[in-house]
């Protein structure tokens, strides 16, 4: 597990060109195709965990689920290990 503030610093997160005040992407449909456009190793995705209640940020690029609430983050630095994952912090974003 990585510490959001860690997460933060380490992946650097880019801002959203279409929301400057944001580095979400998504769930606007172009916002999600750019998104898929992007190289998966600088891609998390923002999935809830069910059993612990919380959301985690994920690597990797993890299709839409039809529900239309999927958020995204692209980073400038290309996460190592695909089992890493961040438990997602309000607090820390925008």
């Amino acid at each position: 597990m990585i510490n959001h503030a860690d997460w933060l610093e380490n992946y650097l997160p880019i801002r959203n060109p279409w929301r400057q005040n944001s580095m979400e992407f998504g769930p606007e449909i172009a916002e999600v195709e750019h998104v898929s456009r992007e190289k998966n190793e600088n891609v998390w995705s923002k999935i809830w965990d069910f059993e612990n209640e919380v959301f985690l940020l994920v690597p990797g690029f993890v299709p839409p689920d039809g529900l239309g609430d999927d958020i995204y983050f692209i980073c400038k630095q290309a996460w190592q290990d695909p089992n890493d994952f961040v438990v997602f912090n309000e607090d820390f974003v925008d």
